[in-house]
């Protein structure tokens, strides 16, 4: 009978050792590497903007001229594909617009000199509805306060 002894096991060679042990730390560097940045880009992608302006204005000898303006600033990192603007008067009565596309960083504004058949009072606040649309497929919808002076 043969008593084997520790002396007569080959171990695995040390060259084939080290290169599995490197073959390991790639894959898992690569794996960690991925999660990371994977995780960061998505959580990175924001959507917001920001009102830099609005005015409601009533002008005119008699207080008969209205004019609004709005200006819209793409304060995140995605393209906005689409941005309208709702602007509310007296009544109820409305009218929206299209800012159109906004790039990161961009600013788009609007404005208008006596918007037919609408009518604001000096003094009073009135609604802007703002519906943005990302690249990305989110939305955003914001509603703002406006009061208007002369």
């Amino acid at each position: 009978m043969h008593c084997s002894t520790l002396k007569d096991r080959k171990a695995v060679s040390p060259l084939i050792a080290i290169l599995i042990a490197i073959a390991i730390t790639v894959a898992g560097g690569l794996v960690v590497y991925q999660t990371f940045f994977g995780t960061a880009g998505t959580i990175a992608k924001t959507g917001t903007i920001q009102v830099v302006s609005a005015d409601y204005i009533k002008y005119g000898s008699s207080g008969s001229q209205e004019f609004v303006s709005i200006t819209i600033k793409n304060t995140g990192n995605i393209r906005i594909t689409e941005c309208y603007v709702t602007f509310y008067g007296e009544g109820g009565r409305s009218f929206r617009v299209s800012l159109g596309a906004i790039e990161p960083g961009q600013s788009k504004g609007y404005s208008r000199y006596n918007p037919s058949g609408w009518d604001i009072v000096c003094g009073k606040t009135y609604p802007i509805l703002i519906e943005v649309t990302f690249q990305d497929g989110g939305n955003l919808r914001q509603t703002i306060t406006v009061t208007s002076h002369s």
